[in-house]
């Protein structure tokens, strides 16, 4: 997050270290508040689907996680991750990985919720944890009860969308997630974004206003994160699904500037060379 202002750390400050961002401090305020007893414990986690055919059909979805107690250069060391779960394969059985005659057609938004149903048990445990108080550890010789929570989600661009109930097609009114731009503002370098909030969402699903919905590019869903403890206690998952390097940038960004600059190499007349 961005980082802090004022601060006895401030000279340290730094956009990839957790612990100095604003969101942090929200967070530590909201689980442990003033208790000398309660250690603040976030988790970074991966969640994307792995192949390991080229039909579709053997793939499950691992959620890895990291500590943001580590600094870093830790993070970026596989031996600092672990597996908490895995998300089996929602696609097999139906028409999208199965032979259309005995496949089962699903809906985009039952596909969501049911991804939400396996997230919320793989997940549940977090919350059973703070609401217990907290793992009993002794941490330099003082007896501490660790409070965790899900500080950032790392993925895809399409398993983002899952996470926020978003839909997950190119003509989306709202492309982005996390913010209510249409399309057509993607293209001006001075908009302004409005982001989106959990309530806004809520109410558009309490009312049961199915136009509002589909303006915002989300389905009516029960979010898993709702209950699961998060950085964001206010918007929960919302907000907690930032791009990074490999898929926006590397697999993006990057690759779209290749594409689009080779395209006008290619569009530019080479002068003829005479050849002896």
């Amino acid at each position: 997050g961005k980082p802090l202002r004022n601060t006895a750390f401030e000279d340290q400050a730094y956009y990839d270290e957790i612990h100095t961002g604003q969101q942090w401090q929200t967070a530590v305020n909201h689980y442990c508040g003033d208790s000398d007893n309660l250690l603040p414990c976030g988790l970074v986690v991966f969640y994307d689907k792995s192949h390991a055919d080229r039909h579709g059909s053997l793939a499950v979805s691992p959620i890895m996680f990291t500590l943001t107690l580590f600094n870093k250069t830790a993070r970026a060391q596989c031996k600092f991750w672990d597996i908490l779960a895995y998300v089996p394969n929602l696609d097999s059985g139906t028409n999208k990985t199965a032979d259309s005659s005995i496949g089962r057609e699903i809906s985009s938004a039952q596909k969501v919720q049911d991804e939400h149903v396996c997230l919320a048990n793989a997940l549940r445990q977090l919350k059973d944890v703070n609401d217990s108080g907290g793992i009993p550890m002794r941490v330099m010789g003082r007896k501490v009860n660790v409070m965790v929570w899900i500080h950032i989600m790392v993925g895809d661009i399409s398993g983002n969308n899952g996470l926020l109930g978003s839909y997950n097609t190119y003509n989306a009114k709202c492309p982005y997630r996390d913010c209510s731009c249409a399309k057509e503002s993607f293209l001006d370098p001075n908009a302004t974004c409005t982001m989106i909030r959990k309530a806004d969402i809520d109410r558009m699903k309490k009312d049961n206003d199915v136009a509002a919905l589909q303006a915002a590019s989300k389905h009516n869903i029960i979010n898993a994160f709702d209950t699961i403890p998060t950085g964001n206690p206010v918007d929960t998952i919302y907000h907690l699904t930032p791009p990074e390097t490999m898929h926006a940038i590397n697999s993006g960004i990057v690759k779209r500037m290749i594409e689009n600059i080779g395209d006008q190499i290619k569009s530019k007349k080479q002068p003829e060379r005479n050849v002896k």
